[in-house]
């Protein structure tokens, strides 16, 4: 009796959150204007979650879970994901995976670790780019001038 009830039970869990509808949650999660819209509101995100659950709804209409439930799951998800590429990462160990480890690596895997304010290139222009080169290639010559003349070995790097 206890082992079919625990076997009833199971089956319900994963009917509520199985395979079907964690692919699905990874994919409506993975669209780039949901992802857009949650790098712009890292922490208030809740109505992007809940326009997730009725996109899901509307792919499964017995789909009763809440936004808090949806993003929940995608926090526990990521999670599984960070925590396995880490123990990946350390020698020694046998190689660790999960079901969605290769989609979410193809999601969390390719962005950067830090999002900076502003990048380098971004600080300057094409034509002040090219007037600080023309300086540094002066500053060299006039450079190599004087080390000829007092008769020192100029190395070039």
């Amino acid at each position: 009796m206890f082992l079919l009830t625990f076997v009833r039970l199971w089956r319900i869990k994963e009917e509520k959150c199985g395979p079907t509808r964690k692919l699905l949650l990874i994919e409506l999660w993975d669209d780039q204007r949901v992802q857009e819209q949650l790098e712009n509101m890292p922490k208030r995100n809740l109505e992007i979650f809940k326009r997730i659950c009725q996109d899901i709804k509307d792919h499964l209409p017995d789909f009763s879970r809440s936004a808090q439930d949806c993003r929940a799951r995608i926090k526990r998800l990521k999670t599984k994901y960070f925590q396995t590429r880490r123990d990946n990462n350390m020698s020694g160990g046998k190689r660790k995976t999960f079901p969605y480890y290769d989609r979410l690596d193809g999601l969390l895997g390719t962005r950067p670790t830090v999002n900076p304010v502003a990048l380098s290139d971004s600080l300057i222009n094409e034509d002040e780019m090219h007037t600080l080169i023309s300086i540094f290639i002066i500053i060299c010559l006039k450079l190599h001038r004087y080390l000829s003349q007092i008769g020192s070995v100029f190395i070039a790097v």
